[in-house]
């Protein structure tokens, strides 16, 4: 695919359909940061205070905070907190998604696998844990559980997605078999049209040409 940065911030050569993939996970991530830190609000305030919302928030709050590890190469907003981040991990330092190198992996896989564990403890919260609270509004926490969960799975497929796209390239998706071979057929059909001929083949040609004639005049 073709390489861009998409700006002077980047410091590594992507293809630009994995910089889409990393703008939709910028989003993500600050969807994450948001909901953890309200999820954590909601814990603290229940009485007693709601261990699943706790636990939810943690999770989710350490998948964002391994979705700015992703990003800090590509976006300036994420690097204050990559960079105390350093101070416990130092091989986040080493994180480069356009080499594809070890860290970079476990990186990625870390921060999928969180989201995914983050959205089926939302799940879960959804269906046990907002009906212990009557007293609240109907709709607000079923809704903002929906929404965390949606969130979290979404973020989760976007990683994987991502992995693909960064390091798998040549393994087709689903519905491109069809697409490959089609587009070989063409091409293969427009060579044949554009190759110039040898004499041989331009003799077999007016052979065939004055042997159709006779038939005709034959059977005329």
């Amino acid at each position: 695919g073709e390489e861009v940065a998409s700006s002077s911030f980047v410091d590594e050569i992507l293809p630009e359909e994995a910089l889409e993939h990393l703008r939709y996970l910028r989003g993500c991530v600050i969807g994450m940061y948001i909901l953890g830190v309200l999820w954590f609000l909601v814990a603290l305030s229940s009485l007693p205070p709601s261990p699943m919302s706790a636990s939810g928030a943690a999770v989710q709050l350490l998948a964002a905070l391994s979705g700015s590890a992703l990003l800090r190469r590509f976006d300036p907003l994420f690097e204050p907190v990559v960079l105390l981040l350093q101070k416990l991990v130092p091989g986040l330092a080493q994180v480069s998604l356009a080499e594809g190198n070890l860290p970079a992996k476990l990186l990625l896989g870390c921060f999928s696998g969180l989201s995914a564990l983050g959205g089926l403890l939302a799940s879960a919260h959804l269906l046990f844990g907002v009906q212990a609270d009557a007293s609240e509004v109907a709709f607000a926490r079923p809704l903002a559980a929906l929404g965390d969960a949606a969130l979290l799975f979404g973020a989760a497929g976007l990683a994987w997605s991502l992995a693909n796209v960064l390091w798998f390239p040549d393994v087709p998706q689903r519905g491109d078999y069809a697409e490959t071979s089609l587009a070989r057929a063409r091409l293969q059909r427009a060579e044949r049209a554009t190759r110039p001929r040898s004499q041989d083949e331009e003799e077999e040609q007016l052979r065939r040409a004055l042997e159709e004639s006779r038939r005709e005049a034959l059977s005329g």
